[in-house]
């Protein structure tokens, strides 16, 4: 394993005016991908390795949605969180609409 390379199935893009809610708390997603994400600040109990039911509230141009899914926690840090997801009952519905706002983020976003 190469610590320095990038080990992700699928690049993130970045997020703006979009929000990962987990436990109640509706954190402001920083990038995100169809199978992982980083939001934050976080202040919460989650430990590395814990499982969660999360919710993405993604916005772009074109539109708004939310999805709900399920998380497991890969880092906690100042930052924020950072993890991996799945939709909670995928449908072809969903994973169109989660192709969508991949391909197009929000332009606020790509600023940052």
């Amino acid at each position: 394993m190469n610590p320095g390379k990038n080990q992700r199935k699928e690049p993130r893009v970045p997020a703006a005016n979009s929000y990962l809610i987990v436990g109640g708390q509706e954190l402001p997603l920083r990038n995100w991908s169809f199978s992982g994400f980083f939001a934050g600040p976080y202040d919460g109990k989650l430990t590395i390795g814990a499982e969660f039911a999360l919710s993405l509230r993604l916005s772009c141009d074109q539109g708004n949605a939310e999805i709900r899914g399920r998380g497991k926690l890969i880092r906690n840090d100042e930052a924020g969180i950072a993890g991996t997801w799945a939709l909670e009952k995928p449908s072809k519905q969903d994973e169109m609409l989660l192709r969508f706002f991949l391909a197009y983020p929000d332009p606020m976003a790509l600023d940052e």
